[in-house]
């Protein structure tokens, strides 16, 4: 309806002003000489770069991303299933809300060290929308799209080294295992709950009642 066209339109309208801030910054900041070239590593990802302090700030970020989830997992589902039925039982949608976006950005920050800005959207739906296609469980969906992850990650990883000696990036083989696997697993979904991927009758708006 109107109301999730107005969604629609103010998300793009931050999005195309973030974006506009990240062409920016990314201008500002690759006119020294020492950073003329960190700009296709933050577009694209450059993970041989990341130290050990990286790795630490990751697995502190993620481990706290974890055990927030964990805690608010049960209100949040609730949220998300159907957020008018939960704020009327009382449950913070909006609360919830902000706290997932902000856990979000920092799992993008994060995540954009291995695969860089550009494709980091691929590392963040595709494990998830392939989980959905295989299972109708959420908190089985969430584990499965933890364990996707990992693969299309070190996956990634072993078919740059291995397969081409470090010829091309890492983060394309990232992205081809994602869009793989997601496409691979929608006849599979099909296959194992037809009924839920079977069209709906859509109502007949201009008839009458008999």
């Amino acid at each position: 309806g109107e109301r999730i066209r107005g969604r629609d339109v103010e998300i793009g309208m931050v999005l195309s002003f973030a974006l506009g801030l990240g062409v920016l910054f990314l201008s500002i900041y690759t006119q020294t000489g020492t950073n003329a070239s960190a700009g296709v590593g933050i577009l694209f990802g450059s993970i041989l770069s990341v130290t050990r302090g990286n790795v630490l700030i990751t697995l502190a970020c993620g481990s706290a991303t974890l055990l927030l989830i964990a805690f608010l997992f049960r209100p949040l589902l609730f949220a998300s299933i159907d957020p008018e039925v939960a704020q009327t039982r009382g449950v913070p949608v909006r609360l919830l809300s902000i706290i997932f976006l902000m856990l979000l950005g920092i799992t993008t920050a994060e995540t954009v060290l291995v695969v860089g800005v550009l494709l980091v959207l691929a590392l963040l739906i595709a494990p998830a929308a392939t989980a959905m296609h295989l299972t109708r469980r959420p908190l089985t969906s969430i584990s499965l799209a933890v364990v996707l992850g990992l693969i299309f990650t070190w996956g990634g990883l072993i078919l740059a080294f291995v397969g081409t000696g470090g010829h091309l990036p890492v983060s394309f083989y990232i992205t081809t295992l994602s869009a793989l696997s997601y496409f691979i697993s929608i006849p599979i979904g099909r296959l194992r709950s037809p009924r839920r991927y079977r069209e709906q009758p859509r109502p007949c708006r201009e008839c009458g009642p008999r």
